[in-house]
Order: structure tokens, then C-alpha cells, then sequence
């Protein structure tokens, strides 16, 4: 088998040592895995598994255990069925020619296969994307600029709350304050294909967003995920709040940490939150107060500008909801209701 994929599934696996899996609460859906000496304890203690892959690696039943010289007692190696099939699969593949594991796409695609089982945005990336980047994508941003809807409300679509994004936003919203119409009376913040993004990633957007004196709507779905999660909690929670227009989110409130492989390739992994700064986080999904059906997808939202929004209003359902909800107020507020 390739050297370089074993070492990957190995160390994923936790081959070098043991794998010692444990159920923890987090949500209602998710387990949490423990790594051994391969990962740092501090990160370890916070790394995801679907129920599917925990099932998995105890569905043999009770396993052999050895007795280590703490006195605790852990499986002993080569009993997780888990790694076990996985390895032999991988095996399998390449002797039948399906694979060829030193093709880079080929590792690519095993492993991000494998990680989506955990879920809440986990990835993989090879050392040559992941040298130099501090994050799991390159764009602090991913689509762009904020855009005006109707010149008073502005919609700003964030994919991926990583570093830089929080600047980004405080930046176009100063920029869009200075336009000829002034600065926008609300802000909709468009969470709905957000995921990864770590815990001060999480803080930074809630806090620039926090700091728009305007009115909020968070626009949420089953695709927020992990620090979208946590920061729409926060600007939630903050004096003014916002408002939660959508489907509900995935529930899957963590901070995704890097772990190098031995070969520098990189697994992006989810630690669950918990609490920040005085703000549990909830033990079920994001319920929206104003629920609506949603086809679209981020490739529909992307280029939105305020022409295409007119023609075609009912294309995004819930940024349309949105929309209807800020007029609704500003008419009441009109009426001094």
C-alpha cells in the first residue's frame, strides 16, 4: 500500500499508538474521539465523530484491553474494527487497481471522504496547500463585497468566518456609510454555507457585527456550521441582537484546530465549545424565529447584486423574508408603533 496514505489513515486512525474512542455529549448527534500521544492532549480531547464511525468502532462489542502503567486500561492494538476496515479497504482498492495511492488527487479524495463522516466542516489538505496558510482556506472572505438591496438594507454573504473576515466587514461597511445614500439601516448577515473557521475567528465576526449600529437579521440553514454557529450565538446574545431568518443550523458548535500529519500534509479537526465568554452554547441546533423553505445554494447567492434581487425576488426565499421583515419595521417604526 503507499506509504504516504497508510501514514495518513494511520495517523487519522490513531495507529501509532491506540485508538481509544469515548462518548461525550456534545449536541445531539456527535461523539467526541480521543487521540493519544500522536495528537496534542490539550486538542484531543475535543475531536468529533459521527455516531455512523463511533458505532463503528465499537460495534464488535467489548474489545481486548491491556493495562497501562498509569492504571488505566485502553484497546489493545489491532482490535478497532474501524481501522481495521478501513485499512483493508484501502488495501483492497489499490490491489484491484481502483486506486493509486501516491496520486495525490486520489489521497485527497480518500481522506476528505473520511472526514466528512465526522462532519462539522473537517478537512484535509496536502503540505503543499497547507504551507503557509494559517487557515483552512485562503480567502478570509469568500464572496466578496457587501452589496445594497433596495439602497438601505445591506446583504453580505459570508462562506467561511476565518481570519480576516471581521476587517473585511468593518471595512465595507465604512466604505458603504460613505456612498451618496449612507450608511444602510440594517445589516443581513448571510450564514447559511458557513462552515470551519476557529474560535477567534468566531469572536471577531460577532463583535464587528456587534458594532454596526443597525438593525440585524442572521440569515441561518443546515449548512451553518462550527464557528458561524458560535458567532450567531453571540451576536444573538449581544444588547441589540439579531434576528434568525432560515432553516435550522447544523448544531455543531466547535473550533476547527490543525493537526500536522507526519508527512505535512494537514487534517483540520473540530474541537467542541462549549461556553465563550459567559455564553453556552446550546445543546441542540440554531432554531430561526422566522422559519421559511430555502433551495438555494451558495452558488445561487454568488454575484448577487441588487438588479438580479429585484428581477427575481422569489429565487432566495429566505433573503427575500428578510427583506419583507425590514420593511415591516421600518413601516411600525414609521407609525410609532
Amino acid at each position: 500500500m503507499g506509504g504516504v496514505l497508510r501514514t495518513a489513515v494511520c495517523f487519522l486512525l490513531h495507529d501509532r499508538d491506540r485508538l481509544r474512542s469515548i462518548a461525550i455529549g456534545c449536541g445531539q448527534w456527535w461523539h467526541a474521539v480521543v487521540l493519544g500521544r500522536a495528537v496534542n492532549a490539550a486538542l484531543a480531547t475535543g475531536l468529533a465523530l459521527a455516531p455512523a464511525l463511533a458505532d463503528a468502532a465499537t460495534a464488535a462489542g467489548p474489545q481486548q484491553t491491556e493495562e497501562r502503567q498509569d492504571g488505566k486500561t485502553e484497546k489493545a492494538a489491532g482490535t478497532d474494527p474501524l481501522r481495521t476496515a478501513l485499512l483493508q479497504a484501502v488495501d483492497v482498492l489499490e490491489r484491484e487497481g481502483l486506486v493509486n495511492p501516491r496520486d495525490e488527487m486520489v489521497r485527497n479524495q480518500l481522506l476528505q471522504g473520511l472526514l466528512s463522516g465526522i462532519g462539522c466542516g473537517a478537512r484535509y489538505e496536502t503540505a503543499a496547500a497547507a504551507d503557509g496558510r494559517e487557515d483552512s482556506r485562503p480567502d478570509p472572505w469568500d464572496t466578496g463585497t457587501l452589496v445594497r438591496l433596495d439602497r438601505r438594507y445591506a446583504y453580505v454573504p459570508v462562506n467561511h468566518p476565518g481570519p480576516g473576515v471581521a476587517e473585511a466587514l468593518t471595512k465595507a461597511w465604512a466604505a458603504a456609510a460613505g456612498e451618496p445614500d449612507g450608511a444602510p439601516i440594517a445589516l443581513i448577515l448571510d450564514l447559511r454555507f458557513a462552515s470551519g473557521g476557529d474560535l477567534p475567528a468566531a469572536k471577531a465576526l460577532a463583535q464587528a457585527v456587534t458594532q454596526i449600529n443597525a438593525l440585524r437579521v442572521l440569515l441561518i440553514g443546515p449548512d451553518t456550521v462550527g464557528a458561524a454557529e458560535i458567532a450567531a450565538v453571540l451576536i444573538a446574545a449581544a444588547p441589540q441582537g439579531a434576528v434568525l431568518v432560515g432553516r435550522p443550523s447544523r448544531g455543531c458548535f466547535a473550533s476547527l484546530e490543525p493537526v500536522r500529519l507526519p508527512n505535512r500534509d494537514r487534517l483540520w479537526l473540530p474541537r467542541p465549545v462549549k461556553n465563550v465568554d459567559g455564553h453556552a452554547m446550546p445543546a441542540h441546533p440554531l432554531t430561526p424565529e422566522v422559519s421559511c423553505d430555502d433551495a438555494s445554494t451558495s452558488e445561487t447567492t454568488a454575484g448577487l447584486t441588487n438588479d438580479r434581487f429585484r428581477a427575481f425576488p422569489d429565487r432566495d426565499r429566505p433573503l427575500r423574508r428578510a427583506v419583507d421583515l425590514l420593511k415591516t419595521i421600518q413601516a411600525l417604526k414609521a407609525k410609532h408603533f
